[in-house]
Formats: structure tokens, C-alpha cells, sequence
């Protein structure tokens, strides 16, 4: 007999979460029953091929709840009311204290689907992002046979606790089977919040290896070098310095394209940022693009940059999947160290670290593979070779397919 696991997070599909996706199918594909359970995706977020391909529409529950304060406020009384006493005691008054006002529209969204959850009769309950395992401790009042994942990713460790509470994942931390985390800068963060550590386990953020060509780098004699970099347009991901950066090589003489995939809420400013530096015929921002039109960019390019920085929220980078897609196609690497990233790559070997937010950092990495150049194709054979080591997602599908066994056989 199968196992069934419910997946639980907050949008489902997402092109930024593309993790989450892998491991549905590869769990779907050892035969394992999985419904997800989130909101539908933002007006506009493109479906993945997959998502036909695997029917996952008839694995999806969307979350529906009303959305302004007063019906969220209302349903969750209605949730509360309606549970039995141990529920409402896992809930506890002083648990939703702990997450604050801005947490707590989480929370009844979150209630609307436990009565679903809690009669699907699954095995394991997964969620992805330590908030939304906040609200699913309450099932453990009333299924105890029930077992509980939580996959910590990065918002939900370096921001989150700050906004709402330290103590936010108490509860979590007493009644969860299993933690998991993509690096061990976020394995130390999350043991500062106090979680068990015999309860917690490295998983990285895997990517399908089969899905990217790996490609020899190679630049013929007046071929302008490529960059490619993926990601949101956020604080995060520090395009603002890599920019700068090429504003500084183009005056240094070098023949400089830039493409950056992503959205976000600093496009704006970054056009602004191009604008004002003359590089509207070097820095392209393609927005969102589709995971096939992801991969052709990679295939295209000489370098990636990840030029990742710090968030004034305190957000970080914890691991970036991007880097390990590019490794697969035999990209080398040029990363922030910074977070988790450079934990996804060898540093001399699969390409190189940098000081965050520096372009002069970024400047001086660039050029240093430059003078490596004939040693891009090694790198790039290296870096494939890292991923399919450490990163292939099938290898950790299986080491979370055993999670499971393991913590359903107690």
C-alpha cells in the first residue's frame, strides 16, 4: 500500500518555488499519493508543462478564505468554535500572540483546510515553509498517528520569527516529526530558534539533472561575454551591484551582455539603474520566462552571476537552486558568498566566490574567470558532476521517500 502525504504550503504552482513542483512528481513517480493543499498561484504566474502533463489538477486543493481582516477574523472563530477542546488547546490564545497581527491572516486560510487534511487519512502531512507548519501542529491534538515534515527554506527562519514572535515554531518544534533544511548556515539558524536537533535533516532543493544539456563553455576571439542571472527582482538578489558591475567592465574595455530572468518589485528601479549607466544595449531584464525558455538562457550563456545580498529585512539566501540549474548546464558559477549559496559550488573549482555587495567584488570574479577561460569547460564538467552528486532531485526524492518510511514505521 502507497503512502499518502499532503503537501501544504502557500501558492502552488510557483515559478520561484520550482522545488516544490520536482518533488511532487518525483514522489508521484516511486507511487507515492500526494494531494497539495495551497492557494492558487498570483494572476498571471505561468502553469508549468507539468501541470498538464501529470493532470496535477486533480491533485490540487486551493485554499479559499475570505481575505480582509474581519471575515479572516470570523472564520478562525468559527474554526476554533467548531474544533474539539484538545484543538483549541493546540491552538492556544498565546500561540496566535506569538505570531502577531501580520501572521494571523495565515492562520484561518490555513484552518480551512485541516478539516480536509485531517479526513484524507494520509500518513505524513509535508509542509514547505516553517509557517505553514505553525497552524498544521493543531492536528496533532486529534490524530496522533498522524506525521508531520517541515521543510525550512530561508523567509520562514531569517525574517519571519523577527516579525512574529521568536517563539512563533514552539509548539511546532514540541509535536513535529522532522525538519528538514537545504544548508547548514540554515541547519545553525534554525537551531538558534531552539528546534531539535535529533530531529532535523539536510535535504537539499534538488533539480531533475536529465532536464539540463550540459554544454562546454567556450568564447570564439571578439564574442561578447555573456552573464545570465535568474531570480526575483528583490532586495535579495542583489542585481543592483552586479549592474554596476557591468557599468564598471564596459568602461575597463570589456564587451559585456547582461540578461536577468525574473519579476519583482524592483524592476522599476533597476530600468532607472540601466537607464542612467547607458547599458540599455547590455542589460536585459526578460521578466518571468517559462522553464524550457530558462533553460535555453542558460544553454546561451558563458557565466552565471548570482550576485546575491542581504535584505534589509535580514533575509539571505539559503541554498539558490539556480545555482545548481546552471552548474547542470555546465555554466560556471560566479556566487555571493553569502547565506548557503556557496555551499552549492566549489569554490576554484565550479566557478567562483565573491564578497556580497561589491560591485568591485563582482568586477574582480569576472574578470578572473576571464583568465581562466580555458578552464570553463572543466569547471563546467565539475559542476555537473556536483549536482549530480549532491543536487539530482531522483537521489533526494529517495532520501525523502525514507524520511517518510521511517518516521510512518514508528
Amino acid at each position: 500500500m502507497s503512502l499518502r502525504v499532503a503537501f501544504f504550503t502557500g501558492y502552488f504552482p510557483l515559478p520561484s518555488e520550482t522545488f516544490v513542483l520536482r518533488q511532487v512528481l518525483d514522489l508521484l513517480a516511486r507511487g507515492v499519493d500526494v494531494q497539495v493543499f495551497a492557494a492558487p498561484p498570483p494572476p498571471g504566474a505561468p502553469r508549468p508543462q507539468a501541470w498538464q502533463e501529470h493532470a496535477l489538477e486533480r491533485r490540487f486543493h486551493p485554499r479559499q478564505a475570505p481575505t480582509d481582516p474581519a471575515g479572516l477574523a470570523l472564520a478562525l472563530a468559527r474554526r476554533v468554535a467548531r474544533a474539539p477542546r484538545s484543538v483549541q488547546r493546540a491552538l492556544g490564545l498565546a500561540s496566535l500572540r506569538e505570531l502577531r497581527w501580520r501572521m494571523r491572516p495565515s492562520v484561518p486560510r490555513a484552518l480551512s483546510q485541516l478539516d480536509l487534511i485531517a479526513a484524507g487519512r494520509f500518513d505524513v502531512v509535508h509542509a514547505h515553509f516553517g509557517h505553514w507548519g505553525v497552524p498544521l501542529a493543531a492536528l496533532r491534538a486529534t490524530q496522533p498517528k498522524l506525521r508531520m515534515v517541515t521543510t525550512f527554506h530561508g523567509y520562514d527562519v531569517t525574517v519571519a520569527p523577527g516579525l512574529h514572535g521568536y517563539g512563533m515554531y514552539r509548539r511546532l518544534f514540541q509535536v513535529g516529526d522532522r525538519f528538514t533544511v537545504n544548508s547548514r548556515y540554515l541547519w545553525r539558524r534554525l537551531i538558534a530558534l531552539g528546534c531539535p536537533e535529533d530531529r532535523m535533516t539536510q535535504l537539499r532543493m534538488g533539480v531533475s539533472s536529465n532536464e539540463f544539456q550540459c554544454t562546454p563553455r567556450r568564447r570564439t576571439p571578439g564574442e561578447p561575454l555573456r552573464l545570465i542571472s535568474i531570480g526575483r527582482l528583490a532586495p535579495m538578489k542583489g542585481f543592483e551591484y552586479a549592474i554596476s558591475a557591468v557599468a564598471e567592465l564596459v568602461r575597463a574595455g570589456h564587451d559585456v551582455r547582461y540578461r536577468i530572468v525574473g519579476d519583482g518589485e524592483l524592476k522599476s528601479r533597476l530600468e532607472e539603474q540601466i537607464a542612467q549607466l547607458g547599458l540599455g544595449e547590455r542589460v536585459t531584464l526578460l521578466g518571468v520566462l517559462p522553464h524550457e525558455a530558462v533553460r535555453r538562457e542558460l544553454a546561451s550563456g558563458h557565466l552565471f552571476l548570482l550576485p546575491s545580498a542581504y535584505a534589509p529585512a535580514g533575509q539571505v539566501e539559503t541554498q539558490g537552486v539556480v545555482v545548481q540549474e546552471a552548474q547542470a548546464s555546465g555554466l560556471p558559477v560566479l556566487v555571493s558568498r553569502i547565506g548557503g549559496v556557496a555551499e552549492g559550488m566549489i569554490d576554484g573549482e565550479t566557478g567562483l566566490a565573491f564578497q556580497p555587495e561589491s560591485p568591485a567584488a563582482i568586477v574582480q570574479a569576472v574578470e578572473k574567470a576571464l583568465s581562466r577561460e580555458r578552464d570553463w569547460p572543466e569547471m563546467g564538467r565539475r559542476g555537473r558532476q556536483l549536482v549530480e552528486e549532491l543536487f539530482d532531485s531522483q537521489r533526494l526524492a529517495d532520501d525523502l521517500l525514507q524520511i517518510y518510511q521511517s518516521i510512518s514505521a514508528r
